[in-house]
């Protein structure tokens, strides 16, 4: 589940039916789905759910009687009216572990005794501070990949851009890559959707 939702980032995922013994808490526990309030659907009993990965996209489900032979009420889920989605481009640094092994070596390795040497410990921390950006400018450049308002809360910039290095992996038939990328998404979006209400701050740009 978690990979449909990583491979295609746009995708609304519904998964409904008569669970039965099943526990949708289990499902909603191990993926992004969440559970949409429901109400007895086989008498007094709730064994019928709806789940998805956009719970806001649809308002509250309505239980209703079926129309085919069946002891199972039936529910209907309507969607809510979308707004238009904003456009945004998200800008952040590469700081992949190669690009922070090179950034460190620059580091271990600059001669910054004509820095050292500045009388004025102002000037001497403001050039300091323009060599540490220079560094990371070339070791960790700045990348800009394209959001979307409607994009999920766990789907970052850095989850965007790895998913479009995935897809010219996936061109170039790089199984190794693919994988090692795969991993590494995954393991960001889990990171990202438990700490989704946080509130990261990054350079945002909006395009007409």
């Amino acid at each position: 589940m978690d990979r449909i939702a990583v491979e295609f980032t746009n995708a609304t995922i519904i998964v409904c039916g008569d669970f039965n013994d099943l526990d949708p808490e289990e499902i909603v526990n191990s993926t992004t789905l969440s559970i949409l309030a429901t109400g007895p659907t086989r008498g007094d009993k709730t064994i019928d759910f709806v789940l998805t990965n956009h719970p806001l996209l649809f308002k509250q489900p309505e239980i209703i009687d079926a129309s085919l032979p069946t002891d199972h009420r039936g529910i209907l889920c309507r969607p809510v009216e979308q707004e238009k989605a904003i456009r945004t481009y998200a800008y952040f640094r590469d700081q992949n572990k190669a690009n922070m092994q090179y950034f460190n070596y620059l580091m271990d390795t600059a001669d910054l005794d004509h820095i050292f040497d500045i009388g004025d410990p102002d000037l001497a921390t403001d050039e300091l501070l323009k060599f540490i950006r220079w560094t990371l400018d070339i070791a960790c450049p700045m990348k800009r990949v394209r959001m979307s308002s409607k994009d999920p809360e766990y789907i970052s910039p850095l989850v965007k851009y790895l998913i479009k290095k995935k897809v010219k992996a996936s061109i170039r038939h790089n199984t190794r890559k693919i994988n090692a990328l795969d991993e590494w998404i995954q393991s960001i979006i889990l990171e990202n959707y438990g700490i989704a209400s946080l509130t990261c701050t990054i350079g945002i740009v909006t395009t007409a």
